[in-house]
């Protein structure tokens, strides 16, 4: 609930006031604006973090950027 990042957005800001001051299903318009409002400024910018589990039971590798290197694959005998 803190604008710990000090975002100044009026439309926002507006968007905001009009759809909390509209109950229900009514004021979900009001916060896809204000929303929308945040990404047209570059105010907030989307964020996907995933964690990917890779195992290789009887093989050995080295990862780069996440992904499994495939020149590094050994085979265990």
């Amino acid at each position: 609930g803190s604008n710990f990042a000090s975002i100044s957005n009026a439309a926002y800001k507006a968007d905001v006031t009009k759809a909390a001051a509209t109950p229900g299903q009514a004021g979900c318009l009001g916060w896809n604006a204000a929303e929308t409002a945040l990404f047209k400024n570059v105010d907030v910018v989307p964020f996907v973090d995933s964690a990917v589990s890779m195992y290789g039971k009887g093989a050995t590798f080295q990862l780069s950027l996440g992904d499994i290197q495939p020149a590094s694959i050994r085979m265990l005998g």
